[in-house]
Order: C-alpha cells, then sequence, then structure tokens
C-alpha cells in the first residue's frame, strides 16, 4: 500500500510536469460503491493509465498485457497498482516461444476480474487492444465484454456499471502541451442486457 502511495504520487507529479494541464470532465460520476468497468481510448501509452487515476477518487484496477513484465521496474508497478494481466493476441507468438501457458494466463485473467467485480472494485481497460495513435478510435476487442457478461450470468442480482472515458491529448509527446480527460455518463450493463432479446443474449 505504502509503495501504491509513492507510485501514484511520482507518475502524477510526472503528469503535472509534463503537461501543462490535465484538465478533467466529468470527475465523479463513477458511483461511490460497487462495481465498475472503465472503459477508455488509448492513444499515448503510459500517460494514459496515469490520466486514468484521477477519473474518480476510487483506485482503478487495470487490465493490461503481461509483456511488459519482463522489465522488473514496470512489474514493481503492476503490483503496486494491482493491475490485471492478461496476454494479447499480437503478443502470442513470442510469449508460446518463452514457454508461457497463454490459456491458463488468460484464465487466470478471468477469474481475477471475476472476483474483482464481485467484490465491487473498479476494473480498467483499453479495449483497443494497445496504442492507436490515431484520431479515431480503433477495432474493439470483445473479451472483457465476456468478462461482464459472465459477471452478470453468475447471478441475476449481479450488474456492473460502465463507465465511458477519453483522454485528448493537445500534442501527446510534446512538453507543455495540454491534457483532455473527459469521464462519460455511466450505465447499467444489467439495463442494457434486459432490453436484449432473449435469443441474442
Amino acid at each position: 500500500m505504502a509503495f501504491r502511495r509513492v507510485v501514484y504520487w511520482v507518475s502524477g507529479r510526472c503528469l503535472r510536469w509534463f503537461y501543462r494541464e490535465h484538465r478533467v470532465v466529468g470527475y465523479g460520476r463513477v458511483p461511490t460503491s460497487g462495481p465498475v468497468l472503465l472503459v477508455g481510448n488509448h492513444p499515448n501509452d503510459i500517460p494514459d493509465v496515469i490520466a486514468g487515476l484521477y477519473l474518480s477518487p476510487r483506485h482503478p484496477r487495470y487490465i493490461a498485457t503481461v509483456s511488459v513484465t519482463t522489465n522488473p521496474m514496470a512489474k514493481a508497478m503492476y503490483d503496486a497498482m494491482a493491475v490485471i494481466p492478461i496476454a494479447r493476441v499480437r503478443d502470442a507468438r513470442k510469449m508460446r516461444a518463452e514457454g508461457v501457458d497463454l490459456a491458463a494466463l488468460n484464465q487466470a485473467a478471468n477469474d481475477t476480474v471475476q472476483a474483482a467485480l464481485a467484490s465491487g472494485d473498479v476494473v480498467a481497460v483499453f479495449p483497443e487492444g494497445g496504442v492507436h495513435d490515431v484520431p479515431e478510435i480503433g477495432r474493439l476487442r470483445t473479451g472483457v465484454a465476456k468478462m461482464v457478461l459472465e459477471h452478470l450470468d453468475a447471478d441475476a442480482k449481479n450488474d456492473v456499471i460502465i463507465a465511458p472515458f477519453g483522454h485528448q491529448y493537445e500534442a501527446p509527446r510534446r512538453w507543455g502541451s495540454d491534457l483532455l480527460s473527459v469521464l462519460g455518463e455511466p450505465w447499467s450493463a444489467r439495463a442494457w442486457l434486459d432490453t436484449q432479446p432473449p435469443d441474442q443474449r
């Protein structure tokens, strides 16, 4: 916990040093309790993760690629932030060559997400599956949507609040530029599912 606070403090200072202004619109829209899935765009690697920490007073558990944990510093940060590691399709060949059991790794990630949602945690994800530094949203992966549906199917009383967010950079890699983070209106995954025809659920 102490190391997590250090990571938060250092990362926040770095963000405020590099960007002239980080403006957050919609702060406070994340419910104060209960399971939440933060879903956002990913145009700029680590700054996106750091900026996401300031969307809500609640601590988000990011789902992120396990490939960077070969770096000891990155692994320490992952552990401090309770990141849920997952294997991406693009990393599969390399990881198989290294002897990683991808099926077991991703099953463990799914189990961790299910436990986090059942505990009422905030889980954050970039569904583009990687950094997508272009003006439009990239193709979205469906893995996390399946995790949410699994949580809903586990108990008729279960729900997950989906909170969309977006980061917009004036110039992502230019010192002294501005960053805008917008948190949209959250919505209930259960309420959405209940509107779907039974044969399409």
